[in-house]
């Protein structure tokens, strides 16, 4: 728990780059995974645009390139939805 705090507060500082190119990376490698999986294509190459402009916006300090990270989990969590349903 103590990390987590850790982390947190990192990322609220000096660290908000850093985070922002971490979330982009592990959006970056679950789409690659979703690609090979059930997600189907829409979400996959969505997340894979949403990581590579993360990475980018974060390296480049130009925070407007992470608009597709919402978009992405909207498509995500519509397919885990319908996914768990009967």
């Amino acid at each position: 728990m103590e990390s987590v705090q850790r982390l947190s507060l990192f990322c609220r500082g000096a660290g908000t780059r850093f985070c922002i190119i971490l979330l982009s990376l592990a959006i970056l490698i679950t789409s690659a995974v979703m690609l090979k999986g059930s997600f189907g294509k829409v979400a996959g190459y969505l997340g894979l645009v949403a990581g590579v402009l993360g990475i980018l916006g974060g390296l480049a300090g130009f925070i407007p390139l992470i608009i597709f990270r919402p978009a992405w989990f909207v498509a995500a969590d519509v397919k885990l939805y319908r996914l768990g349903r009967p």
